[in-house]
């Protein structure tokens, strides 16, 4: 399901600017990676104010592609690092710098950490809340 509709994003375009045919598979696919950045909960999704940051950074990725081309989304390399025990995989820069933004500013990003044998599953809000991470000593 997208998070925006064509309408929402002639909205977001502006009328002067034209909309692409293929508009509603590029929200879709809009929709599926911001969906894959934040992972938002069904409660979080159904929250009117979270539902419009969503909706308009689909948007904002959809008018990146415009700018870009989809096909970097699509084709990229993944790129990754190590740097003593730290150790980093990072994904193609795919998320639009706006939609990235407008995600951000509502507290919807969530920064995932890896600690030395650790997993990539736990957020740095879990990694740093003694009530979510009891082990940790603060």
């Amino acid at each position: 399901m997208a998070y925006a509709t064509p309408d929402q994003l002639q909205e977001y375009l502006g009328a002067e600017s034209a909309l692409p045919q293929d508009a509603g598979r590029l929200l879709e696919r809009a929709s599926e990676l911001i969906e894959f950045a934040v992972r938002p909960s069904e409660s979080a999704v159904a929250d009117t104010e979270v539902a419009a940051v969503l909706s308009k950074a689909a948007c904002a990725q959809v008018e990146f592609w415009i700018v870009t081309d989809e096909s970097h989304a699509i084709l990229a390399p993944q790129a990754g690092y190590s740097v003593g025990s730290l150790s980093t995989h990072e994904a193609p820069a795919q998320l639009a710098p706006r939609a990235r933004m407008l995600l951000a500013t509502a507290g919807l990003m969530r920064r995932r950490v890896r600690r030395a044998g650790g997993s990539w599953s736990q957020t740095a809000d879990s990694f740093f809340d003694p009530q979510l991470n009891p082990r940790r000593r603060y």
